[in-house]
């Protein structure tokens, strides 16, 4: 028979990436262009004081678009909007919402999602994967009793499930007039297998 074990673990977060964006506008292309490069690389600056590190800052999204009004039913150019995203890696959620704060004050206009993580994925998956497979013997053992059959408490084959093994919560972000505050919730690590047991 074939049973289908589950594991989870929910764990507290030990790092965050958080999404900051600046976005200019300007009808011309090369003052829009201009002033994103200066101020991102001004919120950069300020996050290398603050101790991030540059491998824990990377560009996640860059584009140009050309802006429009619609007037009477005609399209009028408005300018360019120049958008850089970044992502940074926060490795002490402490410092999280001061990190937001002060990239703001440095030129970001835009924050984006906030995801929480584990520094060690792979040992979690792989205690995760340790309960699925626990919860198919189970499982097992449980079907067999009911049918009153032996079940062979090993299983002859073990298939690992293809899944994302972890599901990020959305942070709650408290935004005061002082400074922000992030409140993370738990990382849940899961893995799925499919047993097969002989009877």
């Amino acid at each position: 028979m074939e049973i289908k074990g589950v594991g989870t673990l929910s764990l507290m977060p030990d790092k965050a990436i958080v999404s900051l964006g600046v976005i200019t506008e300007d009808k011309s292309l090369e003052k829009a262009q201009k002033e994103n490069i200066e101020r991102t690389n001004a919120v950069i600056r300020n996050l290398t004081n603050l101790g991030v590190e540059m491998k824990d800052i990377s560009t996640s999204n860059y584009s140009i678009q050309a802006q429009y009004d619609y007037v009477d039913g005609k399209k009028i150019f408005r300018g360019y909007k120049v958008t850089n995203i970044l992502d940074v890696t926060v490795r002490n959620i402490s410092d999280l919402g001061k990190i937001i704060d002060s990239s703001v004050k440095a030129g970001a206009n835009s924050v984006g999602s906030i995801r929480f993580t584990v520094s060690d994925k792979q040992k979690y998956y792989e205690k995760a994967l340790n309960l699925a497979i626990k919860n198919a013997i189970s499982k097992a053992m449980s079907i067999g009793k009911t049918l009153n059959v032996s079940v062979n408490k090993i299983p002859i084959i073990i298939k690992e499930e293809l899944n994302d093994s972890q599901i990020q919560n959305t942070a709650l972000i408290k935004s005061y007039s002082a400074s922000t505050e992030i409140l993370p919730s738990n990382v849940s690590i899961n893995a799925v297998v499919k047993c097969i047991f002989r009877y």
